[in-house]
């Protein structure tokens, strides 16, 4: 099965300790793809950067795709970092995130590329930040938040996972089988059209990224005292 990085790397961060999920929990067959966060305001409202919300100088609410997802730890930590008064309101996705911006329900949102450049593109979204390592080549002209000097790299990564136990005979014929997918034009072009960044990396590399992001996530809530609304 496909699985997100949010559920190993972030979501422990604000669930119950017995419900937490860990990648040692799987045998991973392989990386997939990267979806990047972006940072989104309305169009009308003439936000532009993050600069802007900074000189707003009031309590702004953001808009996130649940709790205790990448969007909401995306906005905790740059507004935490650039010293930004904020309130999140959860939505139940990227749709409604959306809906609430371009409704003036809340000044920003945090979601994937991919549920937004349509209305980017429509010019009724105005993407601020991205918050990748590196600059997204479908919006090669929105800077990433560490370009404009925050340390936030968030990212929602994909793997396929068998259940623990797996042979690694069966591990391995799944590795071949996806291995030969990632090679056709058809997936290529998928990839394309949901604008993902392949990350087909190894399932070694991808349990050692997630469980390192799983790491520095918690020791950076911890550091700025973000509450991602877990049980207490």
């Amino acid at each position: 099965m496909v699985i997100n990085a949010s559920l190993t790397a972030i979501t422990p961060l604000a669930a119950a300790p017995q419900e937490a999920v860990a990648i040692d929990d799987f045998e991973v067959v392989t990386g997939i793809s990267q979806d990047d966060y972006v940072l989104v305001a309305n169009a009308a409202s003439g936000l532009k950067s993050v600069r802007g919300l900074v000189d707003a100088h009031r309590n702004l609410k953001f808009g996130t795709t649940g709790v205790g997802t990448g969007s909401q730890l995306s906005q905790e930590l740059l507004f935490k970092q650039a010293g930004i008064a904020g309130t999140a309101v959860p939505f139940d996705g990227g749709s409604p995130a959306m809906t609430a911006v371009l409704g003036d329900q809340v000044d920003v949102a945090s979601v994937q590329l991919g549920e937004a450049i349509g209305q980017i593109r429509a010019g009724e979204l105005v993407p601020l930040v991205t918050f990748a390592a590196q600059r997204n080549r479908y919006l090669p002209d929105t800077p990433t938040a560490v370009e404009e000097g925050y340390d936030v790299r968030v990212s929602q990564f994909r793997a396929v996972v068998a259940p623990k136990g797996t042979p690694p005979e069966v591990v391995d014929r799944l590795r071949q089988a996806f291995r030969a997918t990632f090679a056709t034009e058809r997936y290529r072009k998928f990839n394309e059209d949901n604008l993902l960044t392949p990350h087909e990396v190894d399932g070694a590399q991808i349990a050692q990224e997630w469980t390192g992001s799983l790491k520095s996530y918690r020791t950076m809530i911890q550091r700025y005292g973000i509450d991602l609304g877990g049980p207490k």
